[in-house]
């Protein structure tokens, strides 16, 4: 059996750092995103009729997935925008996000 190797405590500090920020990171998307999606649940039940107490507006509005809900929205709105981001919106996207805590993301999923 290997034995392990001794692990600084400057390396153990500066990872628990990183994934303090990694955390961070994720959170505020999950609360963005989160705020996105309940906006235009709000903005789709009031559309439809402004009177709908909270029963009607989860009853109308939680059956969703985000994409299906941005569909329904568009539809009711009669947006003419694009649902979903193009391939190059996308591409800038994955520019943009590709920051050091996704990469520290990506490698602890692959370890």
């Amino acid at each position: 059996m290997k034995k392990a190797g001794k692990v600084s405590r400057a390396a153990l500090r500066r990872e628990a750092k990183e994934r303090v920020e990694l955390f961070l990171a994720i959170g505020e998307f999950i609360f963005e995103f989160s705020q996105l999606e309940f906006t235009i649940r709000v903005a789709l039940a009031t559309l439809l009729n402004p009177a709908w107490n909270d029963d009607k507006f989860d009853a109308v509005t939680s059956p969703y997935d985000f994409a299906a809900l941005c569909r329904v929205t568009r539809e009711v709105f009669k947006l003419d925008a694009p649902t979903f981001p193009t391939l190059e919106d996308q591409e800038k996207w994955k520019k943009e996000v590709d920051a050091p805590s996704m990469r520290a993301w990506r490698s602890t999923m692959s370890a």
